[in-house]
């Protein structure tokens, strides 16, 4: 039994140490096991399933060819939830290649730099009105980036901010203009996906003609509790589209691939 352990944890070092390099291996492996850092244990997780990503400064991290700034206050999260669901959970992949890929909820820019480099889209468009600063200094450069909410209607709208998430609410404390899906789709062509995590603003799906959404051949949606799924994924099968779970965190918080039908 020991000795099966010694060369489960022998194997296990090794292969952090082959895709993080010899000395960030031991670096991150000493910062966990000794150190008991949680962000570098995080980072260990994401080299066991075969990612890089090292800390290269003060708040600052390289993941594939790109420094991505992450205030300490997001990092554990960023590290242990955000980039795990699309590494090891593979959350986001898409059954095609598109000349637009809408990012609704960018956050930090994770979700379109993966996209990009996955090779998944030609151009990817970006509205994240909470982070929007973190979210342009990180992928500006390779994606188009708008500080708006995508809601069902246009207004300003406030957002409560807590931890990784954030949600519309009366006494949020940062604001920002909304528009709404059938304006941002309508002003698309090409070949189209849609990837929405927003904290709610899904239900803007619901608002949207069908021969609307019909000009988007995928959406990866996460349904959360405070908005009806049945009634999110009743209404995009009437409108032509094959739903299916991509992974389930509750009997009300759930994502779903939905692809139009042909």
């Amino acid at each position: 039994m020991l000795r099966r352990k010694l060369f489960k944890y022998v194997g296990r070092a090794l292969k952090i140490i082959d895709v993080l390099g010899l000395y960030e291996g031991l670096l991150y492996l000493i910062k966990a096991k000794i150190l008991r850092s949680k962000t570098a244990d995080a980072i260990l997780w994401i080299a066991l399933r075969g990612e890089k990503i090292v800390e290269i400064g003060e708040q600052v991290y390289m993941w594939r060819g790109k420094k991505f700034y992450v205030p300490t206050e997001l990092a554990f999260g960023f590290l242990s939830v955000v980039l795990p669901e699309i590494i090891a959970d593979k959350i986001y992949i898409l059954e095609g290649n598109y000349d637009v890929i809408l990012d609704i909820g960018g956050f930090l820019g994770e979700t379109a730099w993966w996209f990009i480099t996955e090779g998944y889209a030609k151009k990817v468009i970006v509205f994240e009105p909470v982070y929007y600063d973190l979210c342009r200094s990180n992928i500006g450069d390779v994606a188009e980036v708008h500080p708006q909410a995508i809601h069902w209607r246009k207004e300003a709208l406030r957002f409560e901010v807590k931890g990784l998430g954030s949600r519309s609410s009366l006494s949020g404390e940062r604001v920002s203009d909304a528009t709404t899906l059938s304006d941002v789709l309508n002003s698309l062509s090409g070949n189209i996906a849609v990837k929405m995590n927003c904290e709610g603003c899904e239900k803007a799906l619901i608002y949207t003609p069908c021969d609307v959404l019909k000009k988007v051949e995928e959406y990866i949606v996460e349904i959360h509790p405070w908005i009806s799924m049945e009634s999110v994924v009743r209404y995009m099968e009437s409108c032509g589209f094959n739903a299916s779970l991509r992974l389930v965190y509750s009997s009300e918080h759930a994502i779903y691939h939905f692809r139009r039908r042909h």
